[in-house]
């Protein structure tokens, strides 16, 4: 029998347990209420893990049901991007030229075998182990297959909408296979959109070209490597501890934090693509800890709540999806599956004030306002579902007949800060109308958008009702 030592959420991250070796067997929660699950804690590079709810029943409120929904998804989990390959093998390279030998640590290298040896997997969704994207994705479709069954008459095309990038087609795809099954290939509907900046609204990626792409606290995350390494010192300073420690047991070895970055940032995307790493156990509890608030950081103030054009780039989806929730089933359609970035999704979320705490996260790493505290690991994970219910209620709700408006974040239903007073915590569609008109922008006047850019999304309406994208070969020009 073959043995291997394998990270559990128990106790710490760095503990181990002996257990029998499955490349298939899940062995960490994705359900976890444990603070010490160490999904919770990858900067959203890792395995997808269930945001903590509030108690709400995700079922539909008594007296209510779903007449419509629109879901916007993050790919499933992935391989590093094309960026991340030189500073990973960087870091990697100076571990291998080291004498390390068998013992400590990082006693485990002289076996361990990098995934990224393979230069094809960099930027694809991962397909192999208990965690991989495809499966993940698949698995979505098939759950949400099960509870909006009903919205689908088993006859009409079903449009899936996707920006025009490998992985985003490859996870829309995966996505109508589980959703729709053998009847993906003759009704499902891949409807592929532009990602490119003059696509304007009519995107699922706009952006604001007005704006610096690194205004305020996102530009210290600068390009550069002396800058970048002073932001990973100054967010991340256990990065420098565990640095140091790694140098002081294996001498002639010269690590520096943005090494250490580069470990926790392969380790991550190791455990997509297998049922285990041996890098978790390199680190310690605390040091994950602080690479999450590390990683949450940049998103927060470089694609969330803290950023200056949050809200004109969230705003393009806001208002159009106002717009289907007041056009309803019966003329606009019943169901609008869409995928994108995680960079494209939390503009959205901030915009609703979904996840956003009651203060500017600092950026001294040695002062964590915990519990209060934007993090990207519950914000958006890999394999993020964002999902917004249309509720039809009868007299027999707590509320009486009406229309109401629900938001779902990774399986937590989400109620909106100021609007609340439906059922299961929903918010009136008229209420959420008035505060649509109150609080969300006009992309195009708050951007400045060029004028031969499109001001307005209008590919929910204009759909391809045709499957010839749905197994795409080759470049597609969009």
């Amino acid at each position: 029998m073959n043995l291997l030592f394998l990270l559990i959420p128990f106790a710490g991250f760095g503990l181990a347990a002996i257990i029998q070796n499955s490349e298939h067997q899940r062995y960490i929660s994705q359900i976890s209420n444990e603070a010490n699950n160490i999904l919770k804690y990858l900067g959203g590079n890792g395995p997808y893990v269930e945001k903590p709810g509030y108690g709400i029943s995700r079922d539909p409120p008594e007296g209510c049901m779903v007449d419509q929904v629109i879901s916007m998804l993050r790919h499933g989990e992935r391989f590093p991007q094309a960026g991340e390959k030189e500073p990973i093998e960087m870091s990697l390279k100076k571990v291998r030229e080291a004498n390390i030998g068998h013992k400590g640590p990082l006693g485990f290298l002289p076996k361990w075998r990098y995934f990224g040896d393979d230069p094809a997997v960099y930027e694809q969704i991962s397909y192999s182990g208990p965690y991989a994207g495809t499966l993940d994705i698949f698995r979505r479709g098939a759950d949400y297959r099960a509870r909006y069954d009903h919205l689908w008459d088993k006859e009409s095309m079903v449009p899936i909408f996707t920006g025009n990038y490998e992985r985003c087609i490859d996870a829309a795809r995966t996505f109508g296979e589980g959703f729709l099954s053998y009847n993906y290939s003759t009704l499902g509907a891949l409807n592929i959109v532009s990602e490119r900046e003059e696509a304007g609204a009519n995107s699922l990626a706009p952006v604001c070209k007005s704006g610096k792409p690194r205004d305020g606290e996102c530009r210290k995350t600068s390009n550069s490597h002396n800058d970048y390494v002073g932001y990973i010192d100054e967010t991340f300073p256990q990065a420098r501890v565990a640095a140091q420690k790694l140098n002081t047991q294996y001498p002639g070895l010269n690590l520096t934090s943005y090494d250490i970055e580069s470990f926790m940032l392969l380790a991550s995307y190791e455990l997509s693509s297998k049922s285990s790493s041996p890098w978790f156990n390199v680190f310690t509890q605390e040091e994950w800890i602080g690479f999450e608030y590390h990683k949450s950081l940049y998103f927060y103030y470089c694609a969330g709540p803290g950023f200056k054009w949050y809200a004109p780039t969230g705003s393009v989806y806001v208002n159009a999806t106002r717009t289907l929730l007041n056009d309803g089933p019966e003329k606009a359609g019943e169901m609008f599956w869409n995928f994108s970035h995680d960079t494209d999704i939390t503009p959205i979320l901030a915009l609703l004030g979904i996840g956003v705490p009651p203060h500017h996260p600092p950026l001294d790493g040695t002062q964590i306002h915990f519990g209060q505290y934007y993090s990207i690991s519950e914000v958006c994970p890999m394999g993020t579902h964002f999902t917004i219910e249309r509720l039809s209620c009868d007299d027999t709700s707590i509320n009486g007949k009406g229309i109401f408006v629900r938001f779902v974040l990774n399986d937590s239903v989400e109620p909106l800060p100021n609007c609340q007073d439906g059922p299961g915590y929903s918010c009136p569609l008229e209420k959420y109308n008035e505060w649509v008109d109150s609080n969300v922008p006009s992309y195009a006047e708050a951007c400045d958008i060029p004028r031969n850019w499109t001001s307005h999304l209008n590919f929910w309406w204009n759909w391809e009702r045709t499957n010839k994208y749905n197994y795409v070969r080759g470049m597609i020009d969009r």
